[in-house]
């Protein structure tokens, strides 16, 4: 596998991370005119892009913190080729999208825009097809559900679910404290009460956490 680095990249770890069929396609990109560059520098978060410089094809692979891929990177990328050599997408100097023809007004810098547009959907659709041919996920749906939910913030129910208990919490809490007519059980109330409002805050940190993971795994 012969591709350009930039940055701190061990091409064998990637490698040694990439399904022989995903070597297989870079290999073929490169071989049909393509260039691919691998990095461990971002732009705005990406761990993947498809572009044109000079109307040559170009395939921009992001490493993560230890040194790999994101799952099912090449293949989303492919898809954006595979759009690409078929016509149906091209892109203007300025960056502008053109789809099938049509100039494209979206925002790529909105997460829920890029993730709305057909391009996007396909090459999710062709990512997510990956994943659970190499056994990562356990279905198309399932993969496109969760991606979706990275997109559009942390699912909405279960930061429902979240505030419910702490605002039950603390009210049961307040409760406590206000029928109290001793010391003793004043202080239970408000212990019981930092408690629900710690181990809450706890949860939604982590919830946060998580999202932002799956994000960089699977987001390009």
């Amino acid at each position: 596998m012969t591709v350009e680095v930039i940055g701190k990249v061990d091409l064998g770890k990637v490698q040694a991370g990439l399904h022989p069929e995903e070597v297989e396609m870079i290999n073929s990109f490169r071989d049909e005119g393509g260039f691919v560059l691998v990095t461990d520098t971002p732009v705005g978060g990406e761990v993947g892009a498809f572009l044109l410089v000079n109307n040559q094809p170009v395939m921009k692979l992001v490493v993560d913190k230890k040194g790999r891929l994101s799952q099912g990177a090449v293949t989303h990328e492919m898809s954006h080729y595979d759009q690409w050599r078929r016509g149906d997408l091209t892109f203007h100097g300025d960056g502008t999208v053109v789809w099938k023809g049509e100039v494209q007004d979206t925002n790529l810098n909105n997460p829920v825009e890029y993730w709305k547009s057909e391009w996007e959907q396909e090459a999710f659709q062709a990512q997510a097809k990956w994943l659970v041919k190499t056994g990562e996920v356990k279905s198309v749906n399932q993969f496109m559900s969760v991606t979706k939910a990275t997109v559009y913030g942390t699912h909405w129910s279960a930061q429902a679910v979240l505030w419910v208990i702490l605002i039950t919490g603390v009210w049961w809490s307040g409760t406590v404290i206000q029928d109290s007519t001793s010391l003793f059980g004043q202080i239970v109330g408000f212990v019981a009460m930092t408690l629900f409002a710690g181990c809450s805050g706890l949860v939604m940190s982590v919830a946060l956490r998580l999202w932002k993971k799956q994000r960089g795994r699977w987001l390009l």
